[in-house]
């Protein structure tokens, strides 16, 4: 909620600019879109940082057959991974809709399919590469959006039935696996997630910059 309440004072700031038309103010607002798309990084970094350390754990624990322990870093790694992912879907919503007053979006590819593990994952993402290829930019940006919220939700699924599986039978490795491939395409889709938050707050600084600018004499 604290990003959703984020992009929805971005938007009233704008509205407030592109009515009165304030250069000092616009100095003010690129400095916090700065910081956003920063702290958005760093938490992104530090998320898939911790659940890592913890699945590296689990899998040092698997090896010397400490299954108990093993499968609580598992359980800490995928309680990372719950706690993570409806911020990033919440902020995914808040983005398709600031997105509306962002004209010129800097252009990105779509979502990777070859960069994902997970079948579903994969599909969503080959999806995701036909349409971009048929949309006008602004579309794409949607279809991007909505193929990275979609993909956060197979993850998720697939992470907590792949944990569940490993905590009934920690010995068998086909849990194991899926798991890690889960974690891999979290992570995937996360750094993607950031990029596209990083290319919409360009979009919308470059937008009130051209609006609040001195306009030449008559």
């Amino acid at each position: 909620m604290l990003w959703l309440g984020l992009v929805a004072g971005t938007l009233v700031v704008a509205f407030v600019f592109l009515r009165y038309r304030h250069v000092p103010r616009t100095r003010a607002w690129d400095s916090l879109l700065t910081g956003s798309a920063a702290r958005v990084a760093v938490t992104s970094e530090l998320d898939q940082a911790t659940a890592e350390y913890a699945w590296e754990g689990a899998v040092n624990a698997r090896r010397q057959r400490d299954q108990q322990e093993a499968v609580r870093l598992l359980q800490l790694a995928y309680q990372v991974i719950q706690e993570a992912t409806p911020q990033r879907l919440t902020r995914l919503r808040a983005m398709a809709r600031a997105s509306r007053m962002a004209l010129a979006i800097m252009p990105l590819p779509p979502v990777p399919p070859l960069a994902f593990r997970l079948r579903q994952v994969k599909a969503a993402a080959s999806l995701g590469a036909m349409l971009h290829l048929v949309m006008l930019p602004a579309q794409r940006f949607l279809v991007r959006l909505r193929v990275l919220s979609t993909g956060f939700r197979l993850t998720a699924r697939s992470l907590q039935r792949s944990k569940a599986a490993a905590a009934r039978r920690p010995v068998e490795s086909r849990a194991w696996v899926l798991f890690e491939a889960g974690l891999s395409d979290w992570n995937t889709l996360d750094f993607e997630h950031v990029q596209s938050f990083r290319a919409l707050m360009a979009a919308l600084a470059g937008e009130l910059r051209a609006e609040t600018a001195p306009r030449p004499a008559a």
